[in-house]
C-alpha cells in the first residue's frame, strides 16, 4: 500500500491518501484508522486528481462513506500545501480551500436558520437539557453545512469545569429529524471592538465530545450574531480545546479560519 499522510486540523486527525489508487476496503480503512491496533485516525481521505480538479472521498473510520466535517478539508489542504485556493470535489458537493496568514481558509456558504421568522424574532427555536448543568436552556438551531444547536451559556460558566460529554448527554427538545450537532459557547471579550470571540465547546451528533469543528464554529457565531440583531463584527475568533477557529462574515457568505499540519508519513504493512 502506499504511503499515507497523517495531518490534523485544531486536534481532529485523518489519513490522507494522495496515491490516485484505489479506494481501499472498508475493513482495510477501519484498521488503519484504529487508535489501538492502526495509526489512528478520525477519518480517511481518498484523493484523486483529474488535470486541475481535486476528487475527494471521504470515509469515517469505520470505513463507511462520510460527509466532509471541515476540519477534514483543511487537514487536506496542509498535505497539499495548498498556496492558492483549490476546490474539492466531495459527495456533499465542491468546497474551495486555500492559505491564510492564520492557516487555511474554507468557504462554507450560508448558515440558515431552519425556523426562520420565529428564530430571528425570538432567538431560540427549541429548548436543551445537558449533564452537568442545571435547568433546561433555550437554543437556536442554525445549519452551517450539517444541522446544529446552538446554545449560549450565563459569562460566570466554567467550560472547562464540565464533564467530557458524550452525544446521550445532550437532550433537545423538539428533537431534530436528522440529529444535530450541539455547541455549547459563552461570548467573551474579543481584543478589539471590531473582533468578536468565543469559548465553544462541541458535541458531535455521532461522536460525542470532539475538540473542535469549523463548522460548528460557524454556527455559533452566525447564532451570536442573530442575538445581537444581526449587527456585530464581521470577524470572530472562536476558541475551542483543539484550537482558535476564526469566522468570517462577507454578506451572506461565511469562511471559517484555522491552522492544520501534516504530523507523518507512514507507509502501512500488508
Amino acid at each position: 500500500m502506499s504511503a499515507l499522510l497523517k495531518a490534523h486540523c485544531a486536534q481532529r486527525d485523518y489519513l490522507i491518501d494522495l496515491s490516485g489508487g484505489e479506494v481501499p476496503p472498508a475493513e482495510r480503512v477501519a484498521a488503519l484508522c484504529h487508535r489501538q491496533s492502526g495509526i489512528g485516525a478520525e477519518g480517511y481521505l481518498h484523493v484523486a486528481t483529474s488535470a486541475t480538479d481535486l476528487h475527494v472521498t471521504c470515509l469515517s473510520d469505520r470505513g463507511v462513506a462520510a460527509c466532509p466535517s471541515g476540519n477534514d478539508q483543511l487537514a487536506l489542504a496542509a498535505c497539499l500545501d495548498a498556496d492558492a485556493p483549490r476546490t474539492a470535489h466531495t459527495v456533499a458537493g465542491p468546497v474551495t480551500f486555500g492559505p491564510d496568514a492564520r492557516g487555511y481558509r474554507l468557504a462554507l456558504g450560508r448558515a440558515i436558520l431552519p425556523a426562520g421568522e420565529i428564530a430571528q424574532r425570538d432567538g431560540f427555536d427549541c429548548a436543551v437539557t445537558i449533564t452537568g448543568l442545571a435547568h433546561q436552556r433555550p437554543a437556536l438551531s442554525v445549519t452551517v453545512a450539517s444541522p446544529h444547536v446552538v446554545i449560549a451559556l450565563p459569562d460566570d460558566t466554567d467550560l472547562a469545569a464540565l464533564p467530557w460529554l458524550g452525544s446521550g448527554d445532550i437532550e433537545i427538545d423538539p428533537a431534530p429529524r436528522e440529529g444535530a450537532t450541539s455547541c455549547l459557547v459563552i461570548p467573551s471579550a474579543g481584543a478589539s471592538g471590531m473582533l468578536g470571540a468565543g469559548e465553544l465547546r462541541v458535541i458531535d451528533r455521532e461522536r460525542g465530545e470532539v475538540p473542535s469543528s469549523v463548522f460548528a464554529a460557524g454556527a455559533a457565531a452566525h447564532a451570536l450574531r442573530t442575538w445581537a440583531g444581526g449587527a456585530g463584527p464581521t470577524l470572530w475568533q472562536m476558541r475551542a480545546y483543539g484550537g482558535d477557529v476564526w469566522v468570517e462574515f462577507d454578506g451572506d457568505a461565511i469562511d471559517v479560519i484555522a491552522a492544520a499540519q501534516v504530523i507523518a508519513e507512514v507507509s502501512p504493512r500488508g
